[in-house]
């Protein structure tokens, strides 16, 4: 039996929380436009995509420009020029 759950399960599942994943984005992009981390943001977008039913969903829910916003969220180091 396991007793502990790792830091990805738990943000996991408090991101499912429209208004919990509000405020995480919210707060990511306050530190990126303090920090410029393009990783750290991009990561935070992928979080909330992945807790808020997966990037099939979101691509679904986007209707359009996904084929731009897949690769970002799949390989955020090789696309930081597009953010800046």
């Amino acid at each position: 039996m396991r007793l502990t759950r790792s830091f990805r399960e738990v943000l996991h599942e408090a991101l499912q929380d429209p208004v919990e994943a509000e405020a995480y984005l919210e707060l990511a992009v306050e530190l990126y436009e303090e920090d410029g981390n393009t990783e750290a943001f991009l990561a935070s977008l992928r979080s909330v995509a992945e807790a808020q039913g997966g990037l099939v969903r979101l691509a679904a829910r986007t209707r359009g420009n996904f084929d731009q916003i897949l690769p970002l969220l799949n390989h955020p180091q090789s696309h930081t020029h597009i953010i800046h």
